[in-house]
């Protein structure tokens, strides 16, 4: 769900009627008919989904958790190397625990942490917050 201003009254909308009045826009815009795939449209107009600006949102907010926020944030986090000693490629990135209801699966602590383990390690290792949202939004686009 997704919070949306109209006529000065806050409406919950799902996403993925947000994506669909989306997609109708870049129909209207690029004046393409309504069967036309939007994935080609999106890459011409080098615009991002709503879904795309949803994960460009959590992946800063895990740059902040890692830099900006205050420590009792890293409580959700455990890197993989706290959990065992073994070098691996993944021991830095962060562990994430089983769950089975979906809505948990959709928490920061769990979708927060793929998106994470996901990036690039250039990025992960970037200084700034507009770094991260420069290069992943590259990556997405």
């Amino acid at each position: 769900m997704t919070t949306v201003t109209l006529s000065g009254q806050l409406v919950l909308v799902p996403k993925n009627k947000l994506f669909l009045l989306q997609k109708r826009a870049t129909h209207l815009i690029t004046n393409s008919t309504c069967c036309a795939h939007t994935a080609p449209i999106f890459n011409r107009l080098r615009v991002m989904t709503i879904f795309d600006i949803n994960k460009l949102q959590i992946a800063c907010s895990m740059f902040k958790v890692n830099t900006q926020l205050p420590s009792c944030f890293n409580d959700l986090f455990i890197q993989n190397s706290a959990l065992h000693s073994h070098n691996t490629r993944q021991s830095s990135d962060y562990h994430i625990s089983y769950s089975r209801p979906k809505t948990r699966q959709l928490s920061i602590a769990i979708y927060g942490a793929k998106i994470w383990n996901s990036l690039d390690e250039n990025l992960k290792s970037s200084v700034t917050l507009q770094n991260i949202k420069y290069g992943y939004k590259k990556y997405l686009i």
